[in-house]
């Protein structure tokens, strides 16, 4: 993530494997961004672990005026749940059961 995002902003774990960013960004950098560590994440692989996927959920300060920084990650974390019920309906793959 420091690789891919950092150069933008700061990571927060905010608990488990979920992190936020906070970035200054247009939308084509984030999408370019986004797509790196998706890339990444992709080829990465481990000793105990096979594979690791990524779920990014992203939203802008500018489409949501007066937005909260908590209503902002709420949108965010919405749209990352999306994108990971869209993985566990394409790969027929759910950590949830």
């Amino acid at each position: 993530m420091e690789n891919t995002i950092g150069a933008y902003g700061r990571i927060f774990r905010i608990g488990g494997d979920e992190f936020v960013v906070f970035a200054q960004m247009d939308r084509a950098q984030a999408a370019s961004a986004i797509d790196a560590l998706t890339r990444a994440t992709s080829a990465w692989s481990g000793q105990k672990v096979d594979t690791l996927s990524v779920s990014v959920g992203c939203v802008f300060a500018e489409d949501l005026p007066g937005a909260s920084i908590e209503g902002l990650v709420r949108e965010a974390d919405m749209e990352m749940y999306d994108q990971k019920k869209e993985y566990y309906l394409l790969t027929g793959r759910d950590r949830r059961r």
